[in-house]
């Protein structure tokens, strides 16, 4: 699977999880498990994070990352201190 369509096909499936979550009537301070979105084809790790944070990302077109997972290509957002085990980038035209 090329790897810009796998990033594709985990944001889709992020975008049916928060969708779920809101159907399920999550609040804004519940813990949502998303999938990573990094390159690597066999990552099924999950990055937990709240609706408003999760759409406050996908509002800048960024990308939720695992530390340490690979994303070529990627310019880093936020991260560390203020983030618990994730990073958030943007795709950089190259």
């Amino acid at each position: 699977m090329a790897v810009a369509r796998r990033c594709e096909l985990v944001r889709i499936q992020n975008a049916r999880i928060a969708a779920s979550a809101r159907t399920h009537h999550f609040d804004s301070h519940s813990p949502v498990p998303f999938v990573c979105e990094c390159e690597d084809a066999d990552c099924r790790e999950f990055v937990t994070l709240t609706l408003p944070e999760y759409d406050g990302y996908r509002a800048h077109a960024l990308y939720l990352v695992s530390l340490d997972h690979p994303f070529p290509g990627g310019e880093r957002i936020a991260g560390g201190d203020g983030f618990a085990g994730y990073r958030l980038l943007r795709r950089v035209a190259g």
